[in-house]
Order: structure tokens, then sequence, then C-alpha cells
């Protein structure tokens, strides 16, 4: 599986993921100059690499993939991270 850190996720998370799957294939939404990109266009650059989008944007991020969806378009999938979550609980319990 591909990986793709939308600019919204905290470095912490990605550090720990790294840290806790260093062969996890993970890439961030800046390392492939999508750090000012739209949701819209991540979610585009994600279908077409084959990604599921890690994301902690609750207010429109499933909007766009539900509506890639609904349109019938490549939508690998969305993990939404909560703002206020702790890193370590949740990275040691998808191990």
């Amino acid at each position: 599986m591909r990986f793709i850190a939308v600019a919204s996720l905290r470095g912490v998370y990605v550090r720990a993921l790294r840290r806790a799957f260093p062969k996890m294939d993970l890439v961030t939404a800046g390392e492939v100059g999508l750090r000012q990109a739209s949701d819209e266009n991540i979610l585009e650059y994600a279908a077409t690499h084959g990604c599921i989008a890690i994301s902690q944007d609750f207010a429109t991020m499933a909007d766009f993939a539900y509506a890639r969806v609904r349109e019938n378009r490549p939508m690998p999938g969305l993990i939404q991270v909560p703002l206020d979550g702790a890193v370590a609980p949740m990275i040691e319990n998808s191990a």
C-alpha cells in the first residue's frame, strides 16, 4: 500500500509512522510538490499514484473524497486522524 500524508497531518504523526513502519511507502504532500495544493488536487494525485490519503482535515477532505466516489472517479482511500488524538497509542494500535 502507498500513502500520502496531506499537509494538514502534523509532522509528529508522519515521523511516528515512519519510525514505527520503516518500510511503509509514505510520502508527504510537501515532498511531492503539493504543500499548498487543494484537497481536490491532493486526492487526484492520490488516485493517480494509488495512494491512500492520511489527513487531519475533518472540515472538507471527506466531502471531496465522497464526491470522487459519487462521480465514479478513482478513490483509493482516506484515513482521517483526530487532531486531539495521542500519537503513540494510535500508531501502536495499528501495528
